[in-house]
């Protein structure tokens, strides 16, 4: 037995993975088992896991016999574990060198299902951010609550993160409750947090960043694909066969509506990106099917803060060139509010976060493939009022000098 079992899924990831483990084998919290889950790695993964077995005998290594994926991977780890708490940790992050006492000791105090932390991200190069990832629970943190009330707290505040690394969790609960990773290839964790915080009865928050996420451009969710649309698509079945098979209050009904919402926004958004994909290529149940054609034909949240009218067009239309900002759901909806009024687009432009090549079937550009020399083109800046000011930053240091916005 053990106190504490961290969960590290490995797959092809060389060049971080020591860093990875030695911020665990190197924490001040030493009554640890470090469990990796080798997932038939093509580089030298494997290798390195075998050395640092041979060094410290905290290090297990399971491996799978074909590539499963985090959801299976993690889940294997789960069964094999042995420490009242467990920490699922993704092979290329790492950790601060107190973060394990720090959890073990909050949750030990408060007889705790789960405590939730803030992380960094570290990003390998510019274009992918970098910031912290804070709760923003204000005067909550340190303050034990239950799970309902955690979970409608994050919605309220809209700082819902799925992120496993964020969440350290009592290994009874989990296994009490039966709750797992659903076999998807992305996105796995979105289900697992939202059924394990609604099922926990104590919870909580604290300020600290003990965990450092590392952003490239291989991460997994930072690809956005057909795949990662099936899987969001997924997810909402999941919750929904959860919801009606649970009762809860009326308020947190209220916020499970709203993180549904937010999902279908999110499900509708990458469906047009990806126009040319059906139901019938993604799914084989016509339950599925049905559902997900419900899910994109559905526009059940309003980003605008106002709508397009004569005067904002008159403004676009004395520009050649028009280019939208953005590409989620602000732009998307700007987009079609444009297209009543006639209004055509050269295309949609991103800073860096988008895999898509195509939205409505318009082309999406970086700034860098725009000539700077028209002085007939004119962005229309398809993001929230929260993140104008960045990106007019961004135009201006591009040389570009014409915009607008609701």
């Amino acid at each position: 037995m053990c106190k504490i079992s961290i969960i590290i899924p490995v797959y092809n990831v060389e060049p971080y993975l020591a860093q990875c483990l030695d911020s665990v084998l190197g924490q001040s919290f030493t009554d640890v088992e470090v469990i990796c889950v080798e997932d038939c790695s093509t580089d030298s993964s494997l290798n390195i896991l075998r050395k640092y077995h041979e060094s410290d005998k905290r290090v297990r290594i399971l491996q799978n016999d074909e590539n499963r994926g985090l959801s299976i991977s993690r889940n294997k780890g789960m069964k094999a574990a042995k420490g009242k708490y467990v920490y699922f940790l993704d092979s290329d992050d790492w950790l601060t060198p107190d973060a394990l006492y720090i959890l073990w000791k909050k949750a030990e105090s408060y007889n705790l299902d789960v405590v939730l932390f803030n992380s960094k991200i570290s990003a390998e190069e510019k274009g992918l951010g970098g910031t912290s990832v804070d709760w923003n629970m204000g005067d909550l943190y340190e303050t034990v609550m239950s799970g309902q009330d955690a979970f409608c707290k994050v919605i309220e505040n809209n700082t819902w993160s799925s992120a496993v690394w964020r969440q350290f969790w009592r290994r009874g609960f989990l296994e009490f409750n039966g709750i797992e990773f659903e076999d998807k290839t992305r996105a796995e964790d979105w289900i697992f947090t939202t059924e394990a915080l609604l099922s926990s009865q104590k919870v909580i928050f604290i300020k600290n960043i003990l965990h450092n996420y590392r952003r490239h451009r291989q991460s997994l969710s930072f690809v956005h694909d057909t795949e990662m649309l099936k899987c969001y698509a997924q997810n909402y079945m999941s919750m929904l066969r959860y919801w009606l098979s649970h009762v809860f209050s009326q308020r947190t009904n209220y916020f499970i509506k709203i993180h549904m919402d937010n999902l279908t926004q999110r499900i509708r958004n990458m469906n047009v990106q990806y126009y040319d994909v059906s139901s019938s290529e993604m799914f084989d149940e016509s339950v599925e099917k049905h559902l997900y054609q419900l899910i994109v034909g559905s526009n059940q949240k309003t980003f605008l803060e106002c709508n397009v009218d004569k005067s904002f067009v008159d403004k676009v239309e004395e520009y050649e060139q028009v280019y939208i900002y953005g590409a989620a759901g602000y732009a998307i909806e700007m987009y079609e509010q444009l297209k009543r009024w006639n209004i055509d687009i050269k295309g949609f432009v991103v800073t860096d976060f988008t895999k898509a090549s195509r939205i409505y079937d318009h082309p999406v550009y970086r700034l860098d493939d725009i000539c700077i020399d028209n002085d007939r083109i004119v962005f229309i800046l398809g993001v929230t009022a929260k993140n104008r000011e960045d990106v007019i930053m961004n135009l201006v240091n591009h040389g570009f000098k014409n915009y607008v916005s609701l």
